[in-house]
């Protein structure tokens, strides 16, 4: 398999049906498509923010694993209090491999419902460039006047591609 896909992340992330195709069972292909979403759930679980601090100057490196294996681009929302502990953080917006919407109006509801005083998103390029587009700019400074209406802070846009990571707070 890693003559034909050149690399395991190759491999961990193919099409089923390119998997199937190189002799694997589908049962076996579904398993190997599944480990990008198990090593998600392992870290997250392991590296638990809900009890601690997360460091605004490290969010970026909060975000990383959160993104393993995701093909299509897909926004996280992370809500903290006022001492930037973890209130709630998971995936508020899936799109394409190009991109996907900023659900402004499922942002806020969530900051509120958790009565959030800090947020930060992250999303990822699937393309491996971690650029902002016009898009991701227009977005962040929508959102981050929408959601001071609210008495909640915009602390960062994080845009994460393979391992690395811009801030557009930075």
């Amino acid at each position: 398999l890693l003559d034909n896909f050149g690399s395991l992340s190759a491999v961990l992330e193919a099409p089923v049906d390119s998997l199937k195709a190189a002799g694997l069972s589908e049962r076996v292909a579904v398993y190997l498509r599944m480990i990008p979403d198990i090593s998600r759930a392992y870290l997250d679980d392991r590296n638990n923010s809900s009890h601690k601090i997360i460091s605004l100057d490290t969010i970026g490196d909060y975000f990383v694993h959160k993104f393993i294996g995701r093909l299509d681009e897909c926004l996280i929302l992370l809500l903290m209090d006022a001492k930037c502990k973890e209130l709630f953080c998971g995936v508020v917006a899936t799109g394409t491999a190009c991109g996907s919407d900023v659900p402004i109006r499922h942002i806020v509801d969530l900051a509120m419902r958790y009565n959030a005083t800090n947020a930060a998103i992250a999303h990822n390029h699937p393309s491996g460039v971690a650029l902002p587009s016009r898009n991701d700019i227009k977005a962040t400074d929508i959102l981050n006047s929408t959601l001071s209406l609210v008495g909640v802070r915009l602390v960062d846009h994080i845009i994460v591609a393979d391992n690395d990571y811009i801030s557009l707070r930075e």
